[in-house]
C-alpha cells in the first residue's frame, strides 16, 4: 500500500490542535515514519519516507498542515524525546489479511496531568497528586519535582518526595498495606485520616494504565467553613436584632410622639386662655389617638363658646345690677328730699 503522507501530515496536525496531545505519529514495517508534533508556538512534522530515507526530516508547518521551511536533517534509527516525562499510547494497524503493517502512537507529556490539577481548587488548601503502581510519581498539583534525572529524566519515588505531605502519605500507604503495589493490586479506594487530613485513596486502572489518585484536604478546611457559617448565622441573628430593636424603637416614637404632644397641649388648655388655645395641628391621625385629639379640639371650641355665652350673660346682668343701683340712689335722693321739706310746704 502507499500512503499518503501530506493527508496523513493534515490529520495529525489537526489532532494535535483539538486535543492536549502533544505528538502523533506513525511508524510502519518498512521504517517509514510520519509524525506532527507541537514545540513551543509551533507546529512541526517529522517524516522519513522512502525518498529521504535514512535521514528523517523536519519541517515547520502551518495550521492545515503545509510545510513553511526545513529546520533539520538527520539520520533516523528510533525515536527520542525532550527530557520530560511522557506516556505513548499506540494502537497496531492491520491489513485485510491480519498482517501487521504498522503502528500510530501519541505522546502526552505529564506535566499536563500536573498543569491541569494545579488550576483545580481543592478545598482552601488541600492538594492532590499521581503516582503509579509502583510508587512513582506522575503528577502533582504543588510545586514539587516529579523526577530526577537530565536528558534521561526518571521518576521520583512518592517516599522520597520533598514535599512532606506526599511523602508522608506514601510512607503510611507502605506501612499500612505493605506496598503500595498491594494497595494498588486490591483496586480499593479508601478514605483515610491521617495527620490531621482527610484522605480520598482510589486506583485508576485502565489502557494499560494502573495509576493511585490522592486528595488530602486538612480537616481544618471543613471546620473553617462550619465557623464561618456560625459566625454568618451569628451576624445575621445580631443584625436581625439590632434591627428589632430599631423597629421598636421607631414604632415607640410612633405612638408615644402624639401622646406625649397631646399631653402638652391639654396642659397648655389648663393654664391658657380657653378663648386663646388652639390645638396644633400636627397631630392628624386615623387611629384613636388623632380621635382624642379631635375629642379634645372639639371641647376646647364647645368650652369656647361656652365661656362666651356666660360673659355676655355676665355683663349684661353687670349692666341691669348697675342700672338697679342708679334706680335706687335716686329714689333715695327723692326720699331723702321730701323728709327734709316742712309739712306746710308739702
Amino acid at each position: 500500500y502507499t500512503l499518503n503522507f501530506e493527508y496523513v501530515a493534515q490529520q495529525f496536525q489537526h489532532q494535535v490542535n483539538v486535543s492536549n496531545m502533544q505528538y502523533v505519529f506513525y511508524g510502519d514495517e518498512q521504517g517509514h515514519f510520519i509524525g506532527v508534533q507541537r514545540m513551543g508556538a509551533k507546529m512541526v512534522l517529522k517524516i522519513r519516507d522512502a525518498e529521504s530515507a535514512p535521514q528523517r526530516q523536519i519541517y515547520e508547518i502551518n495550521h492545515k498542515g503545509q510545510r513553511i521551511r526545513q529546520l533539520s536533517a538527520t539520520e533516523y534509527d528510533v525515536s527520542a524525546h525532550r527530557d520530560v516525562l511522557q506516556i505513548t499510547y499506540v494502537v497496531p494497524v492491520f491489513d485485510d489479511n491480519e498482517q501487521l503493517r504498522g503502528v500510530f502512537g501519541a505522546n502526552f507529556i505529564l506535566s499536563e496531568i500536573s498543569n491541569f490539577l494545579k488550576g483545580m481548587k481543592i478545598g482552601q488548601t488541600g492538594q492532590a497528586f499521581i503516582m503509579d503502581h509502583t510508587g512513582k510519581l506522575v503528577a502533582a498539583s504543588v510545586e514539587t519535582p516529579l523526577f530526577v534525572g537530565g536528558r534521561q529524566p526518571r521518576p521520583l519515588s512518592a517516599t522520597r518526595s520533598q514535599n512532606s505531605v506526599i511523602q508522608s502519605i506514601a510512607q503510611h500507604i507502605t506501612r499500612h498495606w505493605n506496598s503500595i503495589s498491594l494497595f494498588a493490586k486490591q483496586q480499593r479506594s479508601e478514605v483515610v485520616n491521617l495527620d490531621g487530613r482527610t484522605l480520598e485513596l482510589s486506583v485508576y486502572n485502565g489502557r494499560g494504565i494502573q495509576w493511585i489518585i490522592v486528595v488530602a484536604i486538612p480537616k481544618t478546611n471543613f471546620t473553617e467553613g462550619i465557623k464561618y457559617n456560625t459566625l454568618w448565622t451569628l451576624g445575621l441573628s445580631l443584625f436581625a436584632v439590632g434591627l428589632a430593636i430599631l423597629i421598636g424603637i421607631l414604632a415607640a416614637q410612633h405612638v408615644t410622639k402624639p401622646i406625649l404632644q397631646l399631653n402638652r397641649h391639654v396642659k397648655q388648655l389648663s393654664n391658657s386662655d380657653w378663648k386663646t388655645w388652639i390645638l396644633d395641628t400636627d397631630i392628624k391621625r386615623q387611629d384613636e389617638i388623632g380621635e382624642l385629639a379631635l375629642s379634645f379640639t372639639t371641647m376646647a371650641k364647645q368650652l369656647a363658646s361656652l365661656l362666651d355665652a356666660f360673659e355676655e350673660k355676665v355683663e349684661y346682668a353687670v349692666e341691669n345690677v348697675q342700672q338697679t343701683n342708679n334706680d335706687l340712689e335716686a329714689f333715695y335722693h327723692s326720699v331723702a328730699d321730701d323728709l327734709r321739706r316742712p309739712i306746710g310746704e308739702m
